[in-house]
C-alpha cells in the first residue's frame, strides 16, 4: 500500500471473472403435493423408517433453504408467533 491504490499488481491486465448464475428451477406446487402424497403412502405400508423422511422434505421445498442450511438451523432461528426464519 505503499504507492497507493493505484500501484501496479499481476492482476491489472487479467479479465474479470464473470459469475456462474444457473437459472432458478421452479417446481410446480402439483409435484410438490403429488411428491407429498408418495411420501404418505410409504409412511402408511411403513416403507419409511420413521416420518421424518416427509417432514425433512416439507421444510427444504417450503423454505427454499439448502440442506446445510436447515442442518445448521437452531431453535432460536426460528420465530413462531411471526412464521418467519432469521
Amino acid at each position: 500500500m505503499l504507492d497507493g491504490r493505484k500501484a501496479p499488481t499481476l492482476c491489472d491486465d487479467m479479465e474479470r471473472l464473470r459469475p456462474n448464475r444457473r437459472p432458478v428451477v421452479r417446481v410446480s406446487g402439483e409435484t410438490l403435493r403429488a411428491v407429498v402424497a408418495a411420501l404418505e403412502l410409504r409412511e402408511q405400508r411403513e416403507l419409511l423408517r420413521s416420518r421424518d423422511t416427509r417432514a425433512r422434505f416439507l421444510v427444504l421445498a417450503t423454505t427454499g433453504r439448502r440442506p446445510c442450511e436447515v442442518m445448521r438451523a437452531r431453535p432460536e432461528d426460528v420465530n413462531l408467533e411471526a412464521r418467519v426464519s432469521t
